[in-house]
């Protein structure tokens, strides 16, 4: 269901990514209890391109599916989610594998 104007959005209401979630627990659910592994970021990511090239009724179902009100939205979520994954999580603040020289 795509949310109603005046609404806020997935991208100002969940500006984290948090929106991976309910997406994530549909797909897991539309398995029908089989067991199924499936990473939901990248289903999600496959999706969110597609709707950059969709349009008319194909772009308006990726969207409700996706979340988003519109590609707008849809790339401010998907911005929030990429800036949190590569964000520097460490104590060192050097890139993952990386050795500090003597």
């Amino acid at each position: 269901m795509i949310p109603q104007r005046g609404t806020p959005g997935i991208a100002e209401r969940r500006p984290d990514g948090a929106a991976l979630t309910p997406f994530a627990l549909g797909l897991a659910a539309a398995s029908g209890g089989a067991n199924l592994v499936f990473s939901p970021l990248s289903v999600y990511a496959a999706f969110a391109l597609l709707a950059a090239g969709a349009r008319g009724r194909t772009l308006q179902e990726l969207l409700a599916a996706l979340g988003a009100r519109s590609r707008d939205e849809l790339a401010a979520l998907v911005g929030a989610v990429v800036r949190s994954a590569l964000a520097d999580q460490s104590r060192s603040r050097r890139a993952c594998g990386t050795t500090r020289r003597a």
